[in-house]
């Protein structure tokens, strides 16, 4: 990582960050010697002294460093735009690190709790609890704001930066905008790859990924599928969409995942599948899970839409437990995409397989299931 990184558009330096790392051995001025203003650093060893001086004040406009930010605690990212409000780079800035802004402009988001020491000229052109709402809504999802312009707790609030920036740009300029291209075949690949599945399906969002996959099981009415009480709507109508019937067990806490438990006791004639639903980044108990399916000859559906990246420690009963990432375990399984997760595509799902027969379904009737 670069000490000190100059920002700059059309070779006009718009930034200037000095990185908490930078430890220098002699005098070392940052801004280029034509600024009115300079900024350096001063080393002097022990006993050194500077004698005393004055400071006068030049009549003339400040023309060089407008804004100094020290980040005194924290961390966040920002946003640099140049003097026509493009975006031109986006950087994360940690506890020590310093910004000297010298044109264009910024913005923020706070990855964590922030403190700043800011110096800046002034005078406010207004009250700041007036700006300060309104700087708020600039640079956050308008989600996190109520009628009164004060800031929400949210559920979850996207980071988007300068790459996927880049990566939309990539797709309107070569036209891939829906459905396929390079970008959604690399995902699919890639994010089947991490969850250890040999194909990755992508659909329009999880609801999408749920009919997929319970489409691929081929119900006959009255065909069961047990699922938990405490989950979206969506799995409960993907079973009704293919005739199938949906029965009910109940969860428990602290997880609110469903009572593996009480699983046994809802298994009749009729049961083709278990879908176990991961809930809040918590993982079901899956090793109870996968032993009644292998005994009663039971697909499982695995509804991993709130768990991207979450890991469950599989075999804690024998020698060789062993952690396995979630969206593993199913026959099939199903991932959201939502603005919501911990991943998103704006909008988008995903079903992963591992199986040739239920692979080769998907992949010949996909179009013709959602037509």
């Amino acid at each position: 990582m670069q000490h000190v990184e100059q920002i700059a558009c059309d070779e006009k330096p718009l930034a200037y960050i000095i990185r908490a790392e930078m430890r220098p051995a002699k005098t070392t001025f940052v801004t280029p010697p034509e600024f009115k203003q300079q900024v350096g650093f001063i080393v002097y060893p022990a006993g050194g002294a500077i004698q005393r001086h004055d400071h006068r004040p030049l009549v003339r406009h400040l023309v060089g460093t407008s804004e100094v930010l020290v980040v005194q605690n924290g961390r966040c990212e920002i946003d640099i735009y140049n003097d026509n409000r493009q975006l031109v780079a986006t950087r994360e800035l940690r506890r020590g690190d310093i910004m000297l802004m010298v044109g264009g402009g910024h913005g923020f988001r706070m990855l964590e709790d922030t403190v700043f020491l800011e110096i800046k000229q002034g005078p406010y052109t207004g009250e700041a609890e007036k700006l300060l709402p309104k700087i708020a809504k600039f640079h956050a999802p308008s989600s996190t704001l109520d009628s009164m312009g004060e800031r929400m707790i949210s559920v979850n609030e996207p980071l988007l930066g300068q790459r996927e920036s880049e990566y939309v740009a990539d797709c309107v300029r070569t036209g891939w905008i829906s459905s396929a291209g390079r970008y959604v075949n690399e995902f699919e690949s890639g994010w089947a790859s991490y969850c250890s599945r040999r194909y990755g399906i992508g659909v329009s969002n999880g609801t999408a990924a749920l009919q997929t996959a319970v489409a691929c099981l081929g119900l006959k009415p009255g065909d069961e599928v047990i699922m938990p009480t405490f989950t979206i709507i969506s799995c409960a109508l993907a079973v009704i969409y293919s005739g199938g019937v949906p029965v009910l067990v109940d969860c428990k806490s602290p997880t609110w995942c469903m009572d593996v438990e009480q699983v046994k006791d809802k298994i009749t004639a009729r049961t083709r599948a278990i879908m176990p639903v991961h809930i809040y980044g918590h993982p079901v108990d899956m090793d109870p899970i996968l032993d009644l399916a292998e005994t009663h000859g039971l697909a499982v559906i695995e509804d991993a839409a709130e768990v991207h990246g979450a890991e469950y420690l599989a075999g804690r009963g024998t020698t060789h437990p062993a952690w396995r990432r979630c969206g593993s375990f199913g026959t099939l399984s199903c991932f959201s995409f939502y603005a919501n997760k911990p991943i998103t595509t704006g909008e988008g799902g995903m079903v992963l397989i591992v199986l040739s027969p239920i692979d080769a379904f998907i992949t010949r009737n996909l179009g013709s299931i959602f037509a």
